[in-house]
């Protein structure tokens, strides 16, 4: 397919395969943070090293896996939400595409916003 006749099927190819990118990156990161927190399991019990030292690197490499993890999930999620806007995709369809539940501190404002509309 030409590229150069559907411009607006280009700029959707490439906005999911900058998400993908980007989700690579946070998972990579995922995986370091679960590689941190085995070698921090590991130390626990090797009776050379410092607990402490041990139990921090255990707890904020599980802390680094799970927010990684998550965040790629989430652009994955925005860019295929944005790619059915794109389309055209009746509302109905958009609202069941999986959502992150929104950050607490928006979650009034964006009540006040729905009120609004409707």
């Amino acid at each position: 397919m030409d590229s150069d006749s559907t411009p607006e099927l280009c700029g959707n190819i490439d906005r999911i395969d900058r998400a993908v990118v980007v989700f690579g990156m946070w998972l990579h990161t995922g995986y370091i943070g679960v590689v941190a927190a085995g070698a921090g399991l590991i130390q626990l019990f090797d009776p050379g090293t410092s607990w402490l030292a041990a139990l921090a690197l255990a707890f904020f490499g599980g802390l680094l896996a799970a927010a990684s993890w998550h965040r790629g999930r989430a652009g994955l999620e925005d860019a295929e939400r944005a790619q059915a806007v794109d389309r055209g995709a009746p509302s109905a369809i958009i609202r069941q595409l999986p959502r992150r539940g929104p950050h607490p501190r928006n979650r009034a404002r964006r009540a006040i916003e729905r009120e609004a509309r409707s």
